[in-house]
């Protein structure tokens, strides 16, 4: 169960936003409850501490029977109040804008040094086949605007836009060469022979969707 767990955690690693994608099992308790710690820094992070902990769930969830749920510790949340203060009202304003997050399958045929863009619900992402898995991001540069599979490529781990500027594909999307805006994140996970990857659905006028984790 443990090889399980540390295998569904290799995969989510890419979303986790840290320096050096920063989660460790701690334990499985007798429960069946998987015990996990982020490490490393989220400052910066395009994906919220909500977004890294229901990515962490479904991961471990799907892919290891026997674990009953998913407890993330010493989550790294902003550093100050008027972080989290922003951070909530950032969550608000999605929720009032009538968009929700779901899991969504995809049949994706993406191989290793490839960039692809694909669409999902309407939504255009970019698909990076990096050494053993894929990784998706919203396609757009947030240096130029430009779509990202428009004139982008792919070196190894490294995703270059055609105005230059360079994102590292295998942690969250950060620019390699300063200190800019990094791509977003949209969390893209094995299951089975397919892919489920979370995007935001547009509510229909007068629904009232209950929150999809």
């Amino acid at each position: 169960m443990h090889l399980r767990v540390q295998s569904a955690l290799d995969r989510v690693r890419p979303y986790l936003g840290s320096h050096g994608g920063g989660v460790s099992l701690l334990r499985v308790d007798d429960d069946g409850v998987a015990h996990l710690r982020l490490e490393g820094t989220c400052a910066g992070c395009p994906s919220s501490a909500a977004t890294v902990r229901q990515t962490l769930e479904h991961a471990v969830l799907a892919s290891t029977p026997g674990v009953t749920a998913v407890r993330a510790e010493e989550m790294v949340e902003p550093r100050g109040p008027s972080e989290r203060r922003g951070a909530l009202r950032a969550d608000a304003g999605a929720r009032q804008a009538g968009t929700r997050s779901s899991w969504v399958a995809v049949d994706l045929h993406v191989p290793a040094g490839v960039l692809t863009q694909v669409s999902v619900q309407g939504q255009r992402l970019v698909v990076a086949g990096l050494a053993g898995t894929l990784v998706a991001y919203q396609d757009r540069c947030p240096r130029c605007d430009a779509p990202l599979s428009e004139g982008g490529v792919l070196v190894g781990e490294l995703l270059r836009c055609g105005c230059g500027t360079t994102f590292d594909g295998y942690r969250a999307g950060r620019p390699v060469h300063d200190e800019g805006a990094a791509l977003t994140p949209v969390p893209l996970l094995p299951a089975g022979t397919s892919w489920t990857v979370k995007v935001e659905i547009a509510r229909p006028a007068h629904a009232d969707w209950a929150a999809t984790p």
